[in-house]
C-alpha cells in the first residue's frame, strides 16, 4: 500500500514537472525597449530617474524633455546606421557578383575560403574585445 502511494506521488510529481513552461526565450531589455515608442522610451528613462534620484516636478519637467530629444537623436542615428548597413551590404554583394564574372571557379573557391578566414578572424577579435571589456 505503501509502494502504492508512493508511486501516485511520484507519478502526479512527474506530470506537473512535465507541464510545458512559457513559450521561447524571454525577451532581452534591449528587445523591449526598441518595441517602445521614442515617447514611452523617454517616459521610462525619465521614471527610473525620477525613482532613484527623488527629482522634484521642476526637474522632472526638465528631464522628461531632455530624454525624449536625446532618444529621438539616438533613433535617428539608429536609421542612419540601418541604412548604411543595407547599403554596405548591396555594394558588398555587386562586388561579388563582378568577382564572379572575372575569376575561374577555382580562383572563387579560394577567394571564398579567404573570405571566411578573415570573417572568423574579425568574430574572435570582437569576443576577445568583449571579454577585455567585462560584457
Amino acid at each position: 500500500m505503501r509502494n502504492l502511494l508512493f508511486l501516485s506521488v511520484l507519478l502526479a510529481s512527474g506530470l506537473t514537472l512535465a507541464q510545458p513552461g512559457p513559450r521561447g526565450p524571454k525577451p532581452s531589455k534591449k528587445a523591449k525597449m526598441e518595441n517602445l515608442t521614442p515617447e514611452q522610451r523617454a517616459d521610462k528613462m525619465t521614471a527610473k530617474m525620477k525613482k532613484e534620484l527623488d527629482l522634484t516636478a521642476d526637474q522632472e519637467k526638465q528631464v522628461k524633455v531632455a530624454n525624449l530629444e536625446f532618444v529621438q537623436q539616438q533613433e535617428a542615428i539608429r536609421m542612419k546606421s540601418e541604412a548604411l548597413k543595407a547599403e554596405r551590404k548591396a555594394l558588398v554583394d555587386a562586388q561579388r557578383a563582378k568577382m564572379k564574372g572575372i575569376l575561374t571557379p577555382e580562383q572563387q573557391a579560394k577567394a571564398d575560403q579567404m573570405m571566411k578566414k578573415r570573417q572568423e578572424k574579425r568574430s574572435e577579435m570582437r569576443r576577445e574585445r568583449r571579454q577585455s571589456m567585462g560584457r
